[in-house]
């Protein structure tokens, strides 16, 4: 027998139904789980809680054990749910609102072009920048991934939200635009790109830097190093007078 079988056979019939209901992207329980049922998966190691919501998803443990079992997990007719929560990073397109001044400390390579000496989101709204990438990594550990989690290459709207964050989170400052789509703040921009990709471009104001080149090419390659240690893989490409990243998850991540 081997040990995934020999924990199912100790789990009860209501915890072996939890283990298949679970999301088929991220292993999360449903919300109205019997709490003895949760903590006894808990108690087993088939199970954690994690994120700021103290929501509960299956380990690799929990994950080997259903597959032992012959269950997959349970699929939803209804599209699964956005698992980064209320929180939405700012990929560059949102209309520019007046922000207070950065916190102090953390420098990045377009500081001197730009203005910016620090994250772009100040105060409660940079902490919960960095909550939401701290429930993301949680969530790629309890998943065993080596990269990006299966839900954030399920489609291109969560490639880019997994992006944006990753570059938000180490305190790149995202683009923004004026009520007219005009450019009003230089930074990065992320938005969908060829098939299975995103594309992460370098851009502001029409009399900005961040048309040139050069400027282009040195802020991309920082954004590149940034996306490589969150898990994701980028090639630089040029198109006329626009430099950009082609973002996939990088090889041998489980994503």
């Amino acid at each position: 027998m081997t040990e995934p079988e020999e924990l199912a056979s100790r789990l009860s019939r209501q915890q072996r139904s939890l283990i298949a209901a679970a999301d088929p992207a991220t292993g999360r329980l449903p919300a109205n789980a019997p709490d003895a049922a949760v903590a006894g998966l808990i108690r087993h190691r088939c199970a954690q809680r994690a994120g700021r919501l103290g929501a509960v998803y299956l380990t690799a443990t929990g994950r080997a054990v259903g597959a032992g079992l012959g269950v997959a997990p349970r699929q939803r007719s209804a599209p699964a749910q956005d698992r980064s929560g209320p929180f939405a990073p700012a990929t560059g397109d949102e209309v520019a609102v007046p922000l207070a001044p950065p916190a102090a400390g953390t420098a990045h390579p377009g500081a001197e072009a730009t203005g910016i000496t620090g994250p772009t989101d100040p105060g409660a709204e940079r902490a919960e920048v960095e909550q939401a990438w701290r429930a993301l990594l949680e969530q790629r550990r309890i998943l065993g991934t080596a990269g990006p989690a299966p839900w954030e290459t399920r489609s291109p709207d969560r490639m880019v939200r997994a992006v944006a964050l990753a570059l938000q989170a180490a305190g790149v400052p995202p683009s923004a635009i004026d009520s007219s789509r005009r450019r009003t703040r230089t930074g990065y921009r992320v938005h969908p790109g060829e098939a299975g990709t995103v594309r992460v471009e370098w851009t502001g104001p029409a009399d900005s830097p961040a048309r040139r080149y050069d400027e282009q090419r040195r802020q991309l390659d920082f954004c590149a190093g940034v996306l490589l240690s969150a898990g994701w893989q980028s090639l630089l490409y040029r198109s006329g007078q626009v430099s950009y990243l082609g973002v996939t998850a990088a090889a041998g991540s489980a994503g």
